[in-house]
């Protein structure tokens, strides 16, 4: 079994689309750090779930959009993740401040480079 694939998936919000924004359920001691979307259910081999020692907690930074979906649906809000390109999706109609309370990035010694790539450039073509 390979516990880096994730289990399941969960749908966390709908945009006004119909994409779904679906969360990626992991295995024990690992951790889903992004979401999909799509208007079909994801593949499990489409992603990766992270070691949760290679993981640390952090704090969401700034609310990067809000959306309302329609007068019977809330909507969701993107929140970036502090010191990570990564951010978080927020269901408005069942709002949990436990889940955007426990986000998580990649430890920083984990993003190093551990050999250097030569790029070679050029302007002709």
């Amino acid at each position: 079994m390979n516990k880096h694939k994730p289990i399941k998936y969960e749908i966390v919000s709908i945009t006004n689309k119909n994409f779904a924004i679906w969360k990626p359920i992991p295995n024990k001691d690992y951790l889903s750090l992004g979401n999909i979307y799509s208007k079909k259910y994801p593949s499990k081999y489409l992603i990766r779930t992270i070691p949760k020692k290679m993981c640390e907690l952090s704090n969401i930074k700034n609310k990067i959009i809000s959306n309302k979906v329609s007068s019977n649906d809330k909507g969701y809000e993107l929140w970036s993740i502090q010191n990570s390109d990564l951010f978080i999706c927020n269901n408005l109609n069942n709002y949990n401040i436990d889940y955007i309370k426990n986000v998580y990035k990649l430890k920083s010694n984990y993003l190093t480079i551990e050999k250097k790539c030569y790029i070679k450039n050029t302007k002709y073509y």
